[in-house]
Order: structure tokens, then sequence, then C-alpha cells
């Protein structure tokens, strides 16, 4: 474990400190509570729609996010532009993810407003985990995993070099056999936009409120989510 914080606690010390440094937000999620704190940038998040708070669980040696998507719930952070990271600037997002069902999109992290600007997910309509940015025809899917199963831990590595995205996904505590899918676009890049939301457990837009993947079906979580963490550049292969 280098990412993951806390599932082997022989290496906490050694990598904590040295990846919180390389951080924009570090959640945990493990508040039992409405509001949750970034233990970095101080970039804290609220419950949508109701204010009531997601649900947590024990899970992770720790506690999760639990997130029902009849409900439409996730936690969104304000229009602060410290999440547009900027043209063809690297930058990294990891998450422990489990899913509870696989009918529709499953959103975990996403930076969106008038337009996309990046986001992880699951994807239904391919059965895979994805990351892309700006434009669904410009993503990296974990074919190498291939179908993941509800109810199943998977740890995700999901980066942008400048160039192209990349994402990595493997079982919790299987770290040394991770697999990877990697879809090259030389032409992507993320911008640096004002009024974008970004929020962990759907997908938001600045002017209709939650915005699904495709105009039928809800792209809410339904499942639980631990430990997102993002930085404004790529982790060495031993911080992984």
């Amino acid at each position: 474990m280098r990412i993951g914080f806390g599932l082997n606690s022989g290496e906490v010390n050694t990598y904590i400190p040295r990846l919180l440094n390389k951080a924009l937000s570090f959640y945990p999620l493990n508040e039992s509570k409405a509001t949750r704190f970034d233990a970095v940038g101080g970039f804290n998040t609220e419950p949508f729609p109701d204010g009531t708070g997601i649900g947590s669980e024990s899970a992770l040696g720790s506690t999760v996010a639990s997130f029902t998507n009849s409900n439409t719930e996730y936690l969104r952070v304000g229009t602060d532009t410290v999440f547009s990271l900027g043209s063809n600037s690297a930058f990294t997002i990891t998450a422990f993810v489990r899913l509870d069902s696989k009918s529709n999109d499953r959103t975990i992290v996403c930076r969106a407003g008038s337009s996309d600007e990046y986001i992880l997910s699951y994807r239904s309509n391919s059965d895979r985990f994805q990351f892309w940015s700006f434009n669904d025809s410009w993503n990296a899917q974990a074919n190498s995993l291939g179908s993941p199963s509800t109810g199943t831990w998977y740890f995700i590595h999901a980066w942008y070099d400048g160039t192209d995205v990349h994402i990595q996904v493997d079982e919790a505590g299987s770290f040394d056999a991770a697999t990877t899918g990697v879809n090259s676009d030389t032409n992507i890049a993320t911008s640096s936009r004002s009024g974008d939301v970004f929020a962990i457990g759907a997908q938001f837009t600045t002017a209709n409120g939650l915005k699904p993947f495709d105009t039928n079906q809800s792209a809410a979580m339904d499942g639980d989510i631990a430990r997102v963490y993002i930085a404004p550049e790529l982790l060495e292969n031993d911080e992984i």
C-alpha cells in the first residue's frame, strides 16, 4: 500500500507526508457527518441535494462514504477554480470504490459545468471504469480489468500526463499486479474555467443541476467511495 493511506500500517508514516505534500486535496470520507473534510486544501464538501449528508459504513479498516443512487446523493465543492487544473497540465486522481449496482453510470469524481472538464466513473454501456476529459471519445477504459464486480473494493488510479489519459484499476490489497487500460489522444487538454463545480458521487452542471452522462439515466453513485486523492502532478511508481 502506498496511496491507500492505511491498509498496510507499516508504510503509513513513510508515504502519507510525501503524498499529502503533493496533493491538491485529499478526502478520506471517513466521517459520519454531513460535511466531509479536505485533509489538505481545506476545500470541504457539502452534501446535496437535501443537506442531510451521505451515509457511512465500516470498511477498509475505517469508515467510508456510502451513496444511494435512488436518493441522488452527492458531495459538492463550490465553483473554486483550484480544481480546474489547466491546459495540458498533468494531474492524478485516485480513489477506492465499491459498486452496489451497475444498471446505470456511476460517477466517482467530476469537475463540470457548462461542459465537462474531467470525470472518473463507471460506464454502464461499456461495463468498465473510465477516466475522460472534455469529450467522451477522449477516454481511458480499464479493459484489462474488464467488468468490475459489485460488492468488491477497487483502487482506481487515473492520470493525465499532459498528452494522454490513463487508468489503472486493481482490487484493494493487490497493488503489485495492477491492470491498465490506456487510450491516447494528442488533442486532450483540460481548461482553467470559472463557474464549474467539483463533485464526488455525481456529475454536476451549474446550469441544470445534476447532469447525467446520457439523457435518460442518472449518473449518481450507488455504492461506496473512500480516500479521494487529487494531485496536480503525476505520482512515482513507488507511491501508487
